[in-house]
């Protein structure tokens, strides 16, 4: 399917959300309150349709159907207190692009001494603010670039334990995070469990005006990754991840709001010994999004990544993107999508890219439990 065929792509979005808008009023009685459940429960449904420039490596190998309908994600959450002073939290995820697996599981330490909280198992590490959301949650259709090369497809979730600590400083309200995992996270680290990933994260949030905010984050990752050249072993001593992350929000009314967000990274990679093919790399995303009608939000984003892989002979090998997406809510618990994405290989090429997100939730939000 090319860009060609994706007019009825985009008839079927108009279709979909004059139909539903039609269908439903204002009022708060077509509004269905969350159930009560012991232990809370929540499901998601997210399915995406792809049309693309991009042609198929094998076309009746694994990359058969690269444009398509995919079922992306059937994501099933358990939560609840076990006493006062923890909490246990579970989701699972089903797709039709592989096996099911265990997203997060994890207990939550409320009260310990210190007012410090902890949380162990396996969760999403506080990098940045798109890796805390799971690809359902995000504003856009696909994570930005930068995510994708260097936290992997679906960001960084690996076991281990966090500590954090919120105290204020000034107007600030912040929050410092360390979290200890156990490693296997393969695409900048070594993905070898038992060599260590250890991440830093402070916060800081303060109120400009009441209907205006600002919060900004400071990231690091160190951990270590043994690559190969030409057969024989390089070991890298270090492969550290600094990065930057920004958002401001505007609200004027319920049905006017304007979010900017951004976040960028480096990649430092220290050697024991000489490796020509691992240079510092970075990249970023900027994103606007804006609320302008009570079932209506729009926005753009921008984005630029340096590969990991890049050769260190040209320095210009890097990746860009630009995306525009238009989003009808039809409530708070389901939206549907349209986004255009194009991209700018190293190669020179540009892939045209048209997504159709259906999004819809029955039960409790993960992200509200957490």
């Amino acid at each position: 399917m090319s860009l060609k065929s994706t007019a009825p792509v985009v008839a079927l979005f108009l279709v979909f959300a004059s139909a539903q808008a039609q269908a439903q009023n204002e009022s708060s009685a077509g509004k269905r309150g969350l159930s009560s459940f012991n232990p809370e429960i929540g499901i998601v449904a997210d399915i995406v349709g792809r049309a693309s420039e991009e042609e198929p490596a094998d076309p009746f190998g694994e990359d058969e159907g690269i444009d398509r309908f995919s079922f992306r994600e059937a994501q099933l959450v358990f939560g609840a207190f076990v006493d006062p002073f923890m909490r246990a939290d579970f989701a699972f995820v089903f797709s039709d692009r592989g096996d099911p697996e265990i997203e997060e599981a994890y207990l939550s330490f409320l009260a310990l001494p210190g007012r410090i909280r902890s949380r162990v198992g396996k969760f999403r590490s506080k990098i940045g603010k798109v890796n805390l959301k799971d690809l359902n949650a995000l504003q856009f259709v696909n994570e930005p670039l930068v995510i994708q090369e260097y936290l992997g497809d679906e960001g960084m979730s690996l076991t281990g334990i966090n500590a954090s600590r919120i105290f204020g400083l000034g107007p600030f309200a912040l929050e410092l995070t360390g979290e200890f995992f156990e490693g296997g996270q393969d695409v900048l680290f070594s993905g070898v469990r038992g060599e260590p990933i250890y991440v830093g994260h402070l916060k800081g949030y303060v109120d400009f005006t009441p209907r205006s905010n600002f919060e900004i984050g400071l990231n690091y990752a160190s951990g270590d990754r043994n690559i190969a050249a030409d057969g024989d072993p390089v070991d890298l001593r270090s492969t550290n991840l600094v990065g930057v992350d920004l958002t401001y929000q505007w609200k004027r009314t319920s049905t006017l709001k304007v979010r900017l967000t951004g976040e960028g990274y480096r990649v430092d990679r220290d050697r024991r010994s000489g490796d020509p093919q691992a240079p510092d790399v970075d990249g970023g995303f900027l994103n606007a999004d804006v609320r302008f009608a009570p079932r209506w939000s729009a926005g753009a984003r921008y984005d630029r990544v340096e590969p990991l892989e890049l050769d260190p002979a040209t320095r210009h090998d890097d990746r860009a993107g630009y995306a525009v997406y238009a989003t009808f809510h039809q409530s708070e618990f389901a939206w549907i999508r349209l986004q255009y994405q194009l991209t700018r290989e190293p190669d020179g090429f540009r892939n045209d890219e048209v997504y159709l997100q259906f999004r819809a939730q029955i039960g409790v939000d993960r992200h509200g439990l957490q």
